[in-house]
């Protein structure tokens, strides 16, 4: 046993599932990981930088992630370091060399054990073609977003049509029409349309007189 292995999973204990902890620990140590927990970032929930300038791999996860999220998105980064490891840069970001890496990596968890079953359910869903984001499959969004706190938001898809809306906390919207997956909603800073996801999470402003 590596004598860090008990300390790294009490640190890692908050973060994921129950029973998980000594795990990814060991993923962590044998794959040599510099994890760094960051504040909540609205562009990304995790990111993998390769070796370079004489430092090792790197790996980033939001802290304010549920510990489910959490464990998803340490898979889905750990994917990319030993998927760099066979081919560097030779193949693409999330193909099918990347997809086989997590189906690999995630097969240990993918049981009740870590999992509820709603989320388990649309998990096994979505390794058949796992996607550049797990936010991009909207069930597995969808169940994931259950164990998130109550922080006073909405998915897109619950407010009704021509409903005012800000996003990412600074940008207001008029929620328009739905378009395949995604709404077509009017910025009314910048007078532009854009494509929102129905999962997005919003804060719907109440109109006044």
């Amino acid at each position: 046993m590596h004598p860090q292995l008990n300390s790294l999973a009490e640190k890692l204990n908050p973060f994921v599932p129950f029973g998980a902890d000594k795990m990814v620990a060991q993923l962590i140590i044998s794959n040599n990981i510099h994890l760094t927990l960051t504040r909540q970032r609205t562009t990304k929930i995790g990111d993998y930088r390769p070796p370079q300038k004489g430092k090792g791999h790197r790996i980033t996860i939001n802290k304010n992630l549920n510990k489910f999220s959490f464990l998803i998105t340490f898979i889905h980064e750990l994917s990319h370091l030993t998927c760099w490891n066979d081919f560097q840069n030779k193949v693409l970001p999330h193909g099918t060399e990347w997809k086989n890496h997590f189906k690999r990596h995630m097969t240990p968890f993918l049981n009740n054990n870590f999992f509820p079953e709603i989320i388990l359910n649309a998990l096994i869903k979505y390794m058949n073609n796992p996607a550049a984001s797990s936010c991009a499959d909207i069930n597995l969004m969808k169940s994931l977003q259950m164990f998130e706190p109550d922080d006073g938001l909405k998915n897109l898809e619950e407010l009704e049509e021509n409903s005012i809306f800000s996003l990412d906390g600074n940008k207001i919207f008029k929620k328009g029409a739905l378009e395949r997956k995604r709404y077509k909603c009017y910025n009314l800073t910048n007078k532009k349309y854009y494509l929102v996801s129905a999962i997005a999470r919003v804060k719907k402003i109440e109109k006044t007189d």
